[in-house]
This record gives C-alpha cells, sequence and structure tokens, in this order.
C-alpha cells in the first residue's frame, strides 16, 4: 500500500487585461477536481481536493514511498498523461460541459510545503444572455493565417525550468461547449475557453441549435493572448435587442465586432 499525503494548493490571480467585466478574477475549485502530481519516483499520481476553506486548499493523494516528496504537479489531472526528456504530453478533449467557472491548464513547483500553480496559457471570457432551450452548443474556432490548435496533443516544455512552454502539437482548431445541460436552468452562462498563448488573426463564436445550425455568429479579430490574462469580449445576447457598451479605448482598437458601431466611446451592437 502507497503512503497517503496531502498537498497545500496556491494559484496564481489572472490579470483581466482588455476586459469590459469587471469582477473578481480569482480560480475556484470543484469538488472531484484533480491534479497529476510527479516526485523522484512518483509518477503521476492522481491527488484530489479535500478541502477548501479559509482561501487554504488541500489535495491528498499517495506517493510511491514515504521518503518521496512531490516535485511538481499539473492541473487537470490526465490518466493517460506522459513524462519523457523534461516534457509533459497530455490529451485537451475538443467537448466540454460548460461549468461558469474558471478552468486553465496549469502546472505548479512544490515550494515551501506548497504547489505553486501558473497559468499556461490566457482565457476568453464569453458571456451569452438570452438563452433557452434551443442553445445547444457554443464553438469557438480559431481562423486565418495565425491559426492555433485549441484541443488535441497538448505538450508542456521545459517542466523544471521557469520558463515552461505550452502547445497543442496537433489536434483541432475548434473546441465545442455543450449548452443543453443548462439550458433548461437558466438564461444567461459565463464560458472561460482556455486558449494557447500566441497571435490570433480571426477567432470565431457561434451559437448553434439542436439541429446544428447557427444562432449566432460573432469574430474577434487580431488579438493577442497572454499567459495569466483574460480577454472578455461583448456579451451575445439571443434575445434580439439594442445593448451599449462603455469599452476602454485600447480594447476597440485591438478588436472588432461583427455588428457593431462606434459612438464617441460608447459601442452599440444590435442583436
Amino acid at each position: 500500500i502507497k503512503p497517503t499525503t496531502t498537498l497545500e494548493v496556491n494559484v496564481e490571480r489572472i490579470d483581466e487585461t482588455q476586459s469590459v467585466i469587471n469582477f473578481n478574477s480569482t480560480f475556484k475549485w470543484s469538488n472531484g477536481d484533480c491534479i497529476g502530481a510527479y516526485g523522484a519516483s512518483t509518477n503521476n499520481s492522481c491527488f484530489s481536493i479535500q478541502s477548501d476553506e479559509d482561501d487554504k486548499v488541500i489535495f491528498s493523494g499517495s506517493i510511491d514511498s514515504s521518503e518521496d516528496t512531490p516535485l511538481f504537479a499539473y492541473y487537470p489531472y490526465h490518466e493517460s498523461t506522459e513524462y519523457k526528456n523534461n516534457s509533459l504530453t497530455f490529451d485537451i478533449p475538443k467537448t466540454f460541459n460548460v461549468t461558469n467557472e474558471i478552468s486553465c491548464p496549469m502546472l505548479g513547483h512544490f515550494v515551501d510545503n506548497a504547489i505553486d500553480f501558473k497559468y499556461l496559457g490566457g482565457l476568453i471570457n464569453i458571456r451569452i444572455e438570452g438563452m433557452d432551450k434551443s442553445a445547444s452548443k457554443l464553438i469557438i474556432s480559431s481562423e486565418g493565417e495565425e491559426s492555433h490548435n485549441l484541443t488535441g496533443k497538448a505538450i508542456i516544455d521545459n517542466i523544471n525550468e521557469s520558463g515552461c512552454i505550452y502547445h497543442i502539437e496537433s489536434g483541432s482548431n475548434e473546441v465545442v461547449y455543450d449548452l443543453e445541460t443548462i439550458a433548461d436552468e437558466m438564461d444567461c452562462c459565463q464560458c472561460y475557453v482556455p486558449m494557447p498563448v500566441g497571435q490570433y488573426d480571426k477567432i470565431l463564436i457561434k451559437v448553434t441549435n439542436n439541429d446544428n445550425e447557427s444562432i449566432v455568429e460573432r469574430y474577434v479579430h487580431d488579438i493577442t493572448i497572454s499567459r495569466s490574462q483574460m480577454l472578455s469580449v461583448p456579451t451575445i445576447h439571443l434575445n434580439g435587442q439594442l445593448y451599449m457598451y462603455n469599452l476602454p479605448e485600447e480594447w476597440l482598437i485591438n478588436t472588432d465586432w461583427d455588428g457593431a458601431f462606434l459612438l464617441s466611446n460608447y459601442l452599440f451592437v444590435a442583436y
């Protein structure tokens, strides 16, 4: 029987640059969350969340021996993750459920008796309002000359160095979020989409119905995704109204939102 141990876990705060929504951007752990831990002899041991109270998060799991100490961990846990030549390799599925919570691939090292997690990529924050049972899928696609894979075979290089590199080597430029599980329960949702770091020519954000027909399509053009930063796009409304946003000037320079017109410092979007 392998000995069990606990790990205190810390997560860095997200930097909300270029954001139009002002809220507390902190990572929230959920019941059932797991991290994968590695030590001198421990290999991809699954640690599950044990408690999250008073800003102190504890995970519990097993190690190969009582003398072993976890060296680093990653999130989210994948049973098939491989560690070789100072790199981690795992698969990112194409379809997810919307949880209304921030979730992003992270890597953490053991420092001062705790695992300090840092984000490996950035996030796009998408809010949908006016939902009903017809809303089935939220689809995000990276298009253009500088497109990026959003799902598939992910690799974290230089694990033991401060400048680790995260990229999705092969897979799909599309990620799908299932809205059906929440469309019956609420008329709005918040989706945080993890994105690899890089320059993006064009990102298509699309909501489809049960017949895979588009309900609404919106493009965001020429944006930069940076590590630990979140970009919030204007809210997608499915109820056919006119909305007004007071947006930061630098956000308007870098973002093109279809169906919108600018008057003074205000952006008007018709749906």
